[in-house]
C-alpha cells in the first residue's frame, strides 16, 4: 500500500491476473536499489539495511507501464523514497522490512516478483490487492464509503496533494508518470483550501484594465475630415469623409485600370482505349 500510494502504481504493475506468470516487464526484487550516504547499492546486506539513516533512499525502477508499454518514456527514470524512521507509513522503511523478512538470494532477484503472497514467492494477484484495499477502506470509511474508492484513487490523491503543495505541472506529470498535460485537468483537482484561498487573494487585488476600443476619445482634429470622432473605430467617420475616400479610390482606378484577367487554358488528358500498364 505504501508503494502504491507513493509511487502511484496501477494495480497491474503490483500484481498479476489469475493464470498469468511473472515476466521481465513486471517489477522484480532486482528493480529495487538503495542509496546509502550517496552510494548506490543493488543488493545490500541485512546489516547495511539496518543501518539506514535519514537522508538515505530506496530507489525503484518502474519499467514499462500502460502509457509506455515499451519503456521508452518512464523506464529510464527511477522512483525515489526517502527514509524517515519517524514516519510509521514510510515507503522506504516498509520496503526495508519486506527485504529483511523475505530475503531472496542475489541470483534469484530478477526472477522473483517484487511483491509475493506466499513463502514460495508466488506473485501477488489482482484479487489479493482488491481484497486488501477493500478491507482497509471499510475500516476507514465504512462499507458505503469504501465503494467510492479504487486503486486508481491513489493516483488521483497524489496528484491533488502535489497540486496543493504548489508543485509545478511538469513535476506532477513526472511524479505521476503521465505523458499528457490533459491528465492534470482530469485528475489534479484543486483543494477546498486552495480554492477559497485564491478567491480571497483575488478579492484583495486591483485588477483594473482596459481594452483599446474603450480608450478615451481623441480630440476632433486628430481625425481629418470628421468632427464626430469616436474612440477606437474609424467606421464612425462622417458620411462626407466616406464620400471623399470613395472619390479618391475611383480616381485611382480610372488612372490605372487593372489588367484584364486571363483565363489559363486547361490541359486535357488524351483519351485512349488502351489500359494503363
Amino acid at each position: 500500500m505504501a508503494v502504491a500510494s507513493s509511487g502511484v502504481f496501477r494495480k497491474g504493475k503490483l500484481a498479476l491476473q489469475d493464470g498469468a506468470s511473472h515476466a521481465l516487464a513486471q517489477m522484480s526484487r532486482a528493480s529495487l536499489f538503495w542509496i546509502f550516504r550517496g552510494t548506490i547499492l543493488r543488493a545490500p546486506t541485512a546489516t547495511q539495511l539496518l543501518a539506514l539513516q535519514p537522508g538515505d533512499k530506496a530507489g525503484l525502477q518502474a519499467g514499462p507501464c500502460k502509457n509506455g508499454p515499451w519503456g521508452a518514456f518512464f523506464a529510464a527514470h527511477p522512483l525515489y523514497f526517502a527514509y524517515d524512521p519517524e514516519d510509521a507509513d514510510n515507503t522506504a522503511a516498509r520496503l526495508r522490512t519486506l527485504i529483511l523478512l523475505c530475503p531472496v538470494p542475489t541470483e534469484r532477484l530478477r526472477a522473483t516478483p517484487l511483491f509475493t503472497s506466499t513463502c514460495q514467492f508466488e506473485p501477488m494477484r489482482h484479487r489479493d490487492l482488491d481484497c486488501s484495499l477493500h478491507a482497509l477502506l471499510v475500516v476507514v470509511f465504512g462499507s458505503q464509503g469504501a465503494e467510492k474508492y479504487s486503486w486508481h484513487s491513489l493516483r488521483v490523491g497524489l496528484a491533488c496533494a502535489l497540486l496543493a503543495a504548489g508543485a509545478p505541472g511538469a513535476e506532477v506529470l513526472a511524479l505521476c508518470r503521465w505523458r499528457s498535460a490533459s491528465s492534470l485537468r482530469v485528475y489534479a483537482h484543486i483543494s477546498f483550501k486552495d480554492y477559497t484561498s485564491w478567491l480571497r487573494r483575488a478579492e484583495a487585488e486591483d485588477a483594473r484594465a482596459i481594452q483599446g476600443p474603450n480608450l478615451p476619445a481623441l480630440p476632433a482634429q486628430a481625425w481629418p475630415g470628421t468632427a464626430d470622432a469616436v474612440p477606437g473605430a474609424r467606421k464612425n467617420f462622417s458620411s462626407a469623409h466616406s464620400e471623399t475616400w470613395a472619390t479618391a479610390i475611383q480616381t485611382s482606378c480610372a488612372s490605372s485600370p487593372p489588367a484584364p484577367l486571363r483565363r489559363t487554358p486547361t490541359t486535357s488528358w488524351p483519351t485512349s482505349n488502351a489500359s494503363a500498364s
